[in-house]
């Protein structure tokens, strides 16, 4: 009888052993999972520039073969549409925005011009399709209520 006491009290030891590491394990694979479950995306969330771009005022240097350097202007609602400003007149037109690529087509004259909005609110890598004319600079007015000379 002694040695079946024993015996029992031996498996019952290592039961409690052998719960004890399950618990200890168990621990750990939770902690791991809450640590690794927590892991900052390394895909960053895509930055959106239409808020640039939406009632928003932008302003810039543009020059035609020939002619000294002039301003422009232009304001950009929210529906897509936009209202150039420059010398010759005030011309409509429409804009999209893909990813930080902003097209802009002038109706009256199917003028695309084409730029990269900056994280620091400029305009980069501009190009248009007509020879005539280059687009030197663009940023946002980032005071709406100074007048901008030579634009209207």
């Amino acid at each position: 009888m002694n040695n079946i006491h024993r015996e029992k009290k031996y498996h019952l030891r290592k039961q409690k052993k052998m719960k004890k590491y399950i618990n200890i394990m168990m621990v750990t694979l939770m902690v791991m999972g809450l640590l690794f479950s927590c892991k900052k995306s390394s895909t960053p969330i895509p930055k959106d520039y239409t808020v640039l771009i939406k009632d928003k005022t932008w302003w810039g240097q543009l020059i035609y073969t020939g002619q000294t350097a002039e301003y422009y202007c232009i304001q950009f609602n929210t529906n897509g549409s936009f209202t150039w400003s420059q010398l010759l007149g005030d011309y409509p037109g429409h804009w999209v925005i893909n990813g930080n690529r902003l097209t802009m087509i002038i109706n009256a004259n199917d003028l695309q011009i084409e730029a990269d909005i900056s994280d620091d609110n400029n305009l980069l890598n501009i190009t248009d399709n007509i020879n005539s004319l280059k687009v030197n600079s663009g940023e946002l007015n980032a005071n709406p209520n100074i007048t901008l000379d030579n634009t209207a």
